[in-house]
């Protein structure tokens, strides 16, 4: 069974506590101090798989996974998967600034396996977060994650991104098996990739106060 490996605590204070459901998962989230905590439940008879990537350190502050989204006025912290630059093997050679995410055999597919009526729990940091919401005026325009090429991301300026709303992007996958077999993307490039790009998205609003 995986589990949670990437998780930031502190004290048990919580605030506006909520919930929703999206596309068989029972969403709640809730904030502990300086830490987001979101918590998925299975609601359905079958394991589901939360792709889970972009929540390790090396990752989750990528500037390429904040994204503004200007005619809808919204500020996304995105977790859907940049299937260009995923791979199922690593270089040897680490990039460890934001362009990992963006460069060939450096981030490998890894999920959580959500079984039926099982939880996991997701905590992001509140502070770095709505700080970036709050302050970071030179922001990634938004891109379909299953077409983005590093050579087309583009920086844009928001001047009214206090205006935005906060939106939270998650992926979820049926099937994963072959996305976790070394090698299958060049073996089975085909069927591969038509399952990269077979993940539903789960978006979930969050106020920062």
């Amino acid at each position: 069974m995986l589990r949670l490996s990437f998780i930031f605590l502190l004290s048990f204070q919580l605030c506006h506590a909520q919930s929703v459901v999206k596309d068989n998962l029972l969403l709640s989230y809730e904030r502990e101090n300086d830490s987001i905590k979101i918590t998925f439940e299975n609601l359905t008879l079958r394991p589901l798989f939360l792709f889970k990537t972009y929540f390790n350190a090396r990752y989750v502050n990528s500037k390429y996974l904040f994204r503004c989204d200007e005619k809808r006025k919204v500020f996304k912290y995105s977790f859907l998967p940049l299937i260009r630059y995923l791979n199922t093997i690593k270089s040897d050679k680490l990039i460890i600034s934001d362009e990992a995410v963006v460069s060939n055999y450096q981030s490998v597919y890894d999920f959580y396996e959500i079984m039926p009526n099982e939880k996991i729990v997701v905590s992001l940091n509140y502070l770095s977060i709505c700080n970036k919401l709050k302050n970071e005026r030179k922001n990634i325009r938004d891109f379909d994650p299953r077409k983005i090429k590093k050579s087309n991301v583009r920086e844009i300026i928001t001047t009214d991104i206090n205006d935005f709303k906060l939106l939270f992007e998650f992926a979820v996958y049926d099937s994963v098996n072959l996305l976790m077999k070394k090698g299958e993307e060049l073996r089975n490039s085909a069927n591969f990739h038509r399952q990269s790009k077979s993940f539903k998205m789960i978006s979930l609003n969050y106020n920062c106060r």
